[in-house]
């Protein structure tokens, strides 16, 4: 759906909102691309999994978030039309040579 990355964004907004009003701060990183997502495993123990560079990359964003909602530029120029951004200095992030376009959301 080409509204995904608008929806995933207002959702990070409501559920940072969530998490930090129970005293805990929330790290949030957002990428717009492929996943594979499924059960793997076996008959006796499967799991649900999401699998792909976008997955990888919204972790290495997470992992960077300090208390705030990261997005990659493809989230960032899909939602920017209805969503409030600031422009973050690119970021070293381990899987990848150059570094990432980072944008901070703002709120709406």
């Amino acid at each position: 759906n080409d509204r995904d990355p608008v929806r995933a964004v207002l959702a990070a907004i409501e559920m940072h909102a969530k998490i930090k009003d129970m005293q805990i701060e929330p790290h949030i990183g957002i990428t717009t691309g492929t996943a594979y997502s499924g059960f793997v495993g076996s008959s006796s123990r499967r799991e649900m999994c999401a699998m792909g560079s976008m997955v990888n990359m919204s972790a290495r964003l997470m992992c960077k978030a300090n208390g705030q909602i990261l997005v990659d530029k493809d989230t960032y120029q899909e939602s920017s039309h209805m969503i409030d951004f600031e422009k973050q200095p690119p970021m070293k992030v381990k899987g990848r040579d150059a570094p990432l376009e980072v944008f901070k959301v703002i709120g709406q």
